[in-house]
Formats: C-alpha cells, structure tokens, sequence
C-alpha cells in the first residue's frame, strides 16, 4: 500500500485456526493511508490474536522507498466480534508521532486464553464500548468522548 486504501466494508467473517483474526498492517516508508475501513459480524475461533494493527511490517518490495513516508492510519470501525480459544486480544503498534487515531471498538467479546499480556498498544488512540476483555487505556475512552458512527 503505497497510495492508500479507504472505505473498505467486511461483514459477516469467519476466522479459525489462524494467526490473526482482523489484520491490518503497513510500515514507515509506504505512506498512504488506511481510513474509513467497517469491519462487523466476526466470529474468531482458535485465533492467536484476535485484532492486529502494525504500521511496523517492515517490508518493501525495493530499495527506492521514502523511508520518511509515514503511513496514516485512522478511522477503523470494528464492531460485533465474538470469538473462542483467543490467545491474544489486540496488538496495536502504531509509530511514534504517528500514532493510529480514531480506532473504536464496540460489542467486542473474545475468550482469551492466556494469563499473559491480553492487550498490547502502542501509538494508538480511540474508543471502546462494550469490550470484553477490557481494552488497554489508549483505547478505553467512552463514545461520548469521540465522534463514531457506530
């Protein structure tokens, strides 16, 4: 994604037996943006993490990239997932001074696993409403707070 990706609508997804449920990725040096992306009815099942968002992929397909194009990452709907056998619930790694913003989650509940790290965000800001478990502090602002469409 060198251009931009914007106004993508999934509905109605099954994932199981995979790494990631809702993956979402691109890397300093792309640009672009990713924006007003709707993701809802989800149903996850023995997914590792259930909700990925990293602008540290890393890739690109030559040496002739802008290594100071930054991607923007902003605007992401994600509402109704349920899933089971959940080892991870979000990983969130925005970049530093461009963080993701305007991420809201709503009717999110996922069976986790794991005892260990259950969220991980970095560089990230947004909502959630009705998120089980519950969201890192990054992402625990009430809508009242932010402008969602949901």
């Amino acid at each position: 994604m060198s251009g931009g990706v914007s106004h993508v609508y999934v509905h109605g997804l099954n994932v199981g037996h995979d790494s990631a449920g809702i993956r979402i990725k691109s890397a300093q040096g792309r640009g672009g943006y990713v924006k007003d992306i709707y993701v809802s009815d989800v149903f996850l099942r023995n997914v590792k993490t259930a909700i990925v968002f990293t602008d540290l992929y890393g890739e690109h397909p030559d040496s002739l990239y802008n290594p100071n194009a930054l991607p923007h990452m902003h605007k992401i709907y994600i509402q109704n997932v349920q899933g089971n056998n959940i080892t991870m619930t979000g990983n969130f790694q925005g970049l530093s001074g461009y963080p993701f913003h305007d991420i809201f989650l709503r009717n999110i509940t996922l069976n986790v696993t794991s005892t260990k790290i259950v969220w991980n965000c970095s560089y990230v800001t947004g909502y959630s409403e009705s998120v089980s478990p519950s969201p890192c502090e990054e992402l625990a602002q009430n809508k009242s707070q932010s402008s969602s469409p949901l």
